[in-house]
């Protein structure tokens, strides 16, 4: 199916907004270029796939982890999650607040 047909069965729209980038993001060329090699041989397996490339991949995202922990101070590497976009670590942040202030909120829920 193409396009131009799903955009004829569903009109276009007089103006589109992206509130997520996930998948329609730029990507600087410099990113792409440092990327290259981890798709192609270093790590293009599925992290949490028990076979070589998902291994490799592993390593590649433990190492990365460890990394970052070293930069900015983070005790261990667990302090650091990684995500698959930014609205999956919005919402992992606005959960974990919420969850730490669970009291609070519900003092000022109920309160009223």
């Amino acid at each position: 199916m193409s396009v131009e047909h799903l955009l004829k069965i569903h009109g276009k729209p007089s103006k589109e907004i992206y509130f997520d980038h996930e998948n329609s993001g730029w990507v600087p060329p410099e990113v792409v270029k440092a990327m290259i090699p981890y798709y192609s041989t270093k790590g293009y397996g599925h992290p949490a796939i028990t076979h070589k490339p998902g291994w490799k991949a592993y390593e590649v995202v433990h190492k990365t982890k460890e990394l970052v922990a070293r930069t900015i101070g983070a005790k261990s590497i667990d302090e650091i999650i990684i995500t698959h976009s930014g609205t999956e670590a919005n919402n992992l942040a606005i959960l974990g607040t919420a969850l730490a202030n669970r009291k609070k909120m519900e003092k000022l829920l109920y309160q009223q």
